[in-house]
């Protein structure tokens, strides 16, 4: 049965990919590349987990995966029960490594896959890989058409920069979750431009929704007060009949982010105003006594007060976007990414200028958005992760934003446009 099902699930996503290639016709030409990247990466994350490290989450996820597949051949109905379940059946539970709600929610789906991919890990990370590269591919098209003029950055940016790509692919949770966001970013594109959303997009925007909240709530939080505050403003700008300008618009934006964020502290308990800040440093704390010294940055007497906050929150800022750098390198992976980060920090020191362009544009509320979402999010994680390894790897809940951004000025976006000659836009869906 295992196999029959393998099988089937394996010409399933076969043929998903050859349908949408089929289909494609403005971007075509990139498909298969950013698919082929995409696979190629997914496999290279468990090539780094299993040979190098030898261990992690993705091992485990795994593992656990395959545990909870085979109590399925054997009790069904205990396995459906643990599926659908908040709390954990004792004797399921017990064979997992895993006691985390959120650990436990990707487990779960891994065990879905598993249960149609022979039990494979390879095969299971490519199906994973898949799910976010559909997600970036759905949210690049929606640009395209929409944006054209962004049509190249946001390919760079969400399907070939390669720290994204590396980080949104495998068999760890930032995949699927990132995949939910990139999947919501492009149903919102469809909104703000008042393009007919489907039903199958809006159950699944709900189940993206979901996926975001139950991986990465911290990401969640932050991507839905500001999507939320983007939407309410379209709306009231339609409702009063008044399209803001300028320094007004980025006002009544920020009045309204304001008001949400205090909403969204009601959501989960780590995003109280009396227990964030408690929970950043803590964070913190913990990550500086179980890491290596000289893999960590030091954040000089921390505290959880808003001042504290506000005091580190600059160098936390710096420090989520180009570390680490060449003096924080201390092996391959952290040479690379240090030659990844200056190439950013150059990048980004080329575009400043050309900053009073960008927001001049007709999205300047969206890319506000952005720009908010990008500085929030870079403050949150490396305040409370600042692990050099692990940030790598967490900051991409933010970083394809921040790639897209500084791609965005428009002598480089022109560049772009023009050495991947980014054909003219598809009108179609």
């Amino acid at each position: 049965m295992n196999i029959f099902f393998g099988i089937v699930f394996l010409l399933i996503a076969a043929a998903l990919c050859i349908s949408v290639f089929r289909n494609e016709s403005a971007l075509r030409k990139f498909f298969l590349a950013a698919l082929a990247w995409k696979v190629i990466a997914g496999v290279g994350v468990g090539i780094v987990y299993v040979f190098y490290y030898k261990s992690g989450d993705t091992i485990a996820f795994f593992s656990d995966g395959v545990s909870l597949a085979n109590i399925a051949y054997k009790d069904l109905a205990s396995y459906f029960n643990f599926l659908w379940s908040s709390s954990f059946l004792n004797n399921v539970s017990a064979q997992l490594s895993f006691g985390d709600q959120r650990a436990v929610y990707m487990v779960k789906i891994v065990s879905l896959f598993t249960l149609v991919s022979f039990q494979n890990y390879w095969l299971v990370s490519i199906y994973v890989s898949l799910v976010s590269f559909f997600g970036a591919w759905y949210l690049v098209k929606q640009i395209h058409k929409n944006f054209p003029s962004a049509t190249a950055p946001a390919m760079v940016a969400l399907l070939f920069f390669p720290s994204v790509v590396f980080w949104t692919s495998g068999l760890i949770k930032e995949t699927l979750a990132m995949a939910g966001l990139y999947f919501i970013c492009g149903v919102f594109i469809r909104f703000w431009f008042r393009k007919k959303i489907s039903v199958a997009e809006i159950l699944a925007t709900v189940l993206s929704a979901y996926l975001l909240w139950k991986l990465k709530y911290y990401f969640a939080g932050i991507f839905f007060a500001i999507l939320g505050a983007t939407i309410l403003y379209q709306l009231f700008s339609v409702i009063v009949k008044t399209e803001w300008r300028g320094v007004r618009g980025y006002l009544v934006w920020l009045a309204i982010l304001f008001a949400l964020i205090a909403g969204v502290s009601l959501l989960h308990p780590n995003f109280r105003h009396d227990r964030l800040l408690q929970v950043m440093v803590n964070n913190y704390n913990a990550f500086q006594e179980f890491s290596r010294p000289g893999t960590t940055i030091i954040f000089e007497d921390i505290e959880p007060s808003l001042r504290s906050l506000l005091r580190h929150s600059p160098e936390a800022l710096f420090a989520g976007l180009f570390r680490p750098l060449f003096f924080d390198a201390g092996n391959f992976f952290g040479w690379y990414i240090s030659c990844e980060n200056l190439v950013l920090l150059m990048l980004f020191a080329l575009s400043l200028k050309h900053i009073p362009k960008i927001f001049s544009s007709n999205v300047s509320i969206l890319l506000c958005a952005i720009v908010v979402y990008v500085i929030l999010l870079a403050i949150f994680i490396t305040l409370s992760t600042p692990n050099l390894g692990t940030l790598a790897r967490y900051r991409v809940g933010y970083l394809p934003f921040f790639v897209f951004l500084i791609l965005l000025v428009p002598a480089t976006a022109i560049r772009l446009q023009r050495i991947l000659r980014i054909p003219a836009i598809d009108q179609r869906g």
